[in-house]
């Protein structure tokens, strides 16, 4: 029998209830501003993402005496201000939701490009007190109201670790103004805790960027918006004389890094006239013009310029900005915009909209040129195929009521009637882009023929060199010159220090063939990794079916999709590790064989099975079961072969009809081994060139990677080690490149 709890000899337990709860020490804005935040950079860029969010058309940032500490930055914006009642709600309260309550800004509709409230406890971060100067209407859904401007004082170090946040009264001042007063928000940093470099502004205007509007008032309407957005710029103003080269309009900036700017013209008699400037000559070098027989008699006077940013690394190597960043302002303002009398005419430069059909003709990857060109682009293969896509264009074209009569607006206001003055204006501006895209292909081949024939020019190999110095040495003396002996023993010096760097390049060269032989122990490492996690693997998705057994019936049609998914992604890796095993297996490099071509075809083919399926290729293996190699080494056709079967790839991708295809015959004693594709094909004139190290026209891939130049320089050493030869072939329908690797029999190859 269980005994009752026995009272204490003390007396009853006495019991009690209560409510605790959670105080923030100032310590968490040390955490969220000083330690969060690590670049000074982003903390300022989230303040002027604040002025974004608020719908403001520009801020003004402006740095005094920031090249030591103790200096001031500024951040003035025209955008809507904040309400006393939202300062109160969401300014100085920590973690609010309110940016996920509302994901874009009341009056334009623009994603809230904030981050959650980081800029303002940053600010810590960047100076020892901050001062906020706000005006906004008292009630934003009632404007009728007024206005009010709010300014409080902060001074960080009076949240000190170990006090309540609080504890720490922060004071405010609120009064009502004028209707007149534009509203805005002012905010000072005062007393900068450190000094600001070029370094540090570059990399603040890198992370601006994107918010930036190239075009001044590039006014667009977004779903849902209350009203049409002008557009966001971002002034910056220096004093100091070490960073004052920074100061300006950002979107100026952004501009001025446009590798070529187009402009057009049409007189009132309608007659065109363009001109065009690359970034890359000389600023005294007059601009290229073309002035077509073509004449647009329906329109009137007309204008137009366009900037063009090429989507390459490297041509913003010694800017502030980068590929990635270019491309996200151009998907947000690319387009060529039309102007009517000052007016932004909507849809034209808008996303999506391609009035002049750049992206479409893209798409098709059209190569016809218009009659006009044709003579300027006979010396370039297929230069339509770098047609620009809008959103590398950046431009806007100018018409007017007065001069444009027959252009004429729809009763809705958005757009023109397609009429043949309108047909004729887009005509105008596409034949502009259209000797744009000829005239940058020209300029690129130019500036590459000129760059390797600098190239050669500067190189003098050893044996010229001393050729130079016997011919000079071995004239009759009475003949020879002081200055002739001068030159010949410069040219035997020169002959010695170009025999030295030669010396100390084989040395490179040796130096990185132990760094591939580290790198293949590596990969031999990793491979035996990979079977015993691929073993793994293959345990667990047993495991898995055996435990799908058991499910309810209403789940294991979709616990069937997730196994199958499984058991493909374990298929991809057994077929890269077998392409592994075929470049790095002890049998594919200890010992010469008759290889059976059409299974080595099938492994590679497989190992990249996947993303083939997946870009939609379709790949034909014709290679006859029977066929065999000369004696070779199987990591040696293995790396053959990959190295043809990626270029194919990498060709294909862009083209609307993907194909890929592999044969071999036996012909007169040799092997012939066949890659052809659909791709964009290569031009003839620079078969040859192709076969040189470090020569590529591919773009970066995700998967396959950057075109390093050396592909097709590997396969014809390889080759041309048994005697053999890899080039080009003119292909026949519908195959746009053709590869022939000939590997003759053994008693055939040369092997000097």
């Amino acid at each position: 029998m269980a005994r009752a709890p026995r009272q204490s000899d003390e007396g009853p337990v006495k019991t009690t209830t209560g409510v605790l709860q959670f105080e923030v020490d100032s310590a968490l804005l040390l955490q969220l501003g000083e330690e969060l935040v690590a670049k000074r950079s982003v903390a300022v860029a989230e303040l002027v993402k604040n002025a974004y969010d608020a719908d403001a058309e520009d801020v003004i940032i402006e740095f005094k005496n920031v090249s030591a500490s103790g200096g001031e930055i500024t951040i003035l914006d025209s955008g809507s201000g904040i309400p006393f009642n939202s300062l109160q709600r969401t300014w100085m309260r920590i973690a609010t939701t309110d940016k996920q309550q509302n994901p874009v800004s009341a009056r334009y509709g623009r994603p809230r490009a904030g981050a959650k409230g980081i800029g303002r406890f940053a600010t810590r971060r960047l100076a020892e007190e901050v001062e906020i100067q706000t005006t906004a209407f008292l009630d934003p859904s009632k404007p009728s109201l007024g206005k009010e401007e709010t300014r409080m004082h902060f001074v960080w170090a009076d949240f000190q670790v170990g006090k309540d946040i609080q504890s720490v009264p922060v004071k405010y001042e609120r009064r009502t103004v004028p209707a007149a007063k534009p509203t805005g928000t002012l905010l000072r940093l005062i007393g900068t805790r450190d000094a600001w470099t070029a370094d540090d502004i570059g990399e603040l205007r890198a992370d601006l960027v994107r918010l930036i509007s190239p075009l001044p008032k590039s006014v667009k309407k977004r779903l849902g918006a209350k009203e049409k957005d002008p557009g966001f710029d971002i002034v910056f103003e220096f004093p100091d004389k070490e960073l004052e080269k920074f100061s300006g309009a950002l979107s100026e900036d952004f501009l001025e890094q446009a590798y070529a700017v187009l402009e057009g013209t049409l007189t009132q008699a309608g007659m065109p006239s363009y001109s065009l400037r690359f970034r890359d000559e000389p600023q005294t070098a007059k601009p290229h013009r073309f002035e077509p027989d073509a004449q647009y008699t329906g329109v009137g006077k007309a204008a137009f310029k366009v900037h063009y940013f090429v989507h390459r690394s490297g041509f913003y190597g010694d800017t502030d900005f980068s590929v990635r960043a270019v491309q996200s302002v151009g998907r947000e303002y690319g387009g060529v915009q039309i102007t009517y009398d000052g007016f932004r005419i909507p849809p034209y430069g808008d996303e999506g909209n391609d009035w002049l059909r750049t992206d479409y003709d893209r798409a098709r990857r059209i190569t016809d040129i218009p009659v006009e060109l044709r003579n300027l682009a006979s010396s370039i293969d297929r230069p339509m195929l770098l047609l620009p896509s809008s959103n590398q264009l950046f431009g806007r074209v100018s018409l007017s009521r007065f001069d444009n009569l027959d252009i004429r607006q729809l009763a809705s206001r958005e757009g023109f009637r397609e009429n043949e003055a309108f047909q004729q204006i887009r005509t105008f501006v596409r034949r502009g882009i259209d000797w744009l895209t000829v005239m940058y292909a020209r300029h690129t081949e130019e500036r590459r023929q000129q760059e390797r024939e600098a190239r050669k020019a500067e190189v003098q190999t050893p044996k010229e060199l001393l050729s130079r110095a016997r011919d000079l040495i071995s004239a009759p003396s009475e003949k020879t010159t002081p200055e002739q002996r001068k030159e010949a023993w410069q040219a035997i010096g020169m002959a010695l220090e170009a025999i030295e760097e030669q010396e100390k390049d084989q040395i490179g060269e040796l130096q990185m063939l132990r760094v591939l032989a580290s790198t293949g122990t590596m990969i031999i490492v990793f491979d035996h990794q990979l079977l015993g996690t691929l073993e793994r693997l293959r345990e667990s998705y047993r495991s898995l079916r055996r435990f799908q057994a058991s499910m309810p019936a209403t789940d294991r049609e979709t616990f069937a999709e997730t196994l199958s998914e499984l058991q493909d992604s374990i298929t991809d890796v057994e077929h890269q590790g077998r392409l592994l095993g075929l470049l790095l297996g002890k049998e594919a490099r200890s010992r010469k064989r008759h290889l059976v071509i059409r299974p080595m075809v099938e492994k590679i083919a497989n190992a990249f099975g996947s993303y083939m399926t997946h870009m939609g290729i379709v790949f034909a293996n014709e290679v006859p079961a029977h066929l065999r190699t000369p004696p070779m080494f199987g990591c040696e056709l293995s790396a053959i072969l990959i190295n043809l079967l990626t270029n194919a790839i990498k060709a294909v991708k862009e083209s609307a009809h993907r194909q890929i295809e592999v044969t071999a015959v036996q012909s007169n004693e040799s092997i012939r081994i066949y890659v052809k594709d659909t791709g964009r094909g290569a031009a003839k004139s620079k078969w040859k060139l192709y076969f040189e190290p470090f020569y590529s026209e591919s773009e970066p891939d995700p998967i396959l990677g950057a075109g390093t130049g050396l592909g097709l320089k590997i396969v014809a050493d390889f080759v041309d080690v048994y005697g053999g030869t890899a080039a080009f072939q003119d292909p026949e329908d519908p195959w746009k490149t053709c590869i022939i690797v000939d590997i003759p029999e053994a008693r055939h190859a040369n092997h000097g």
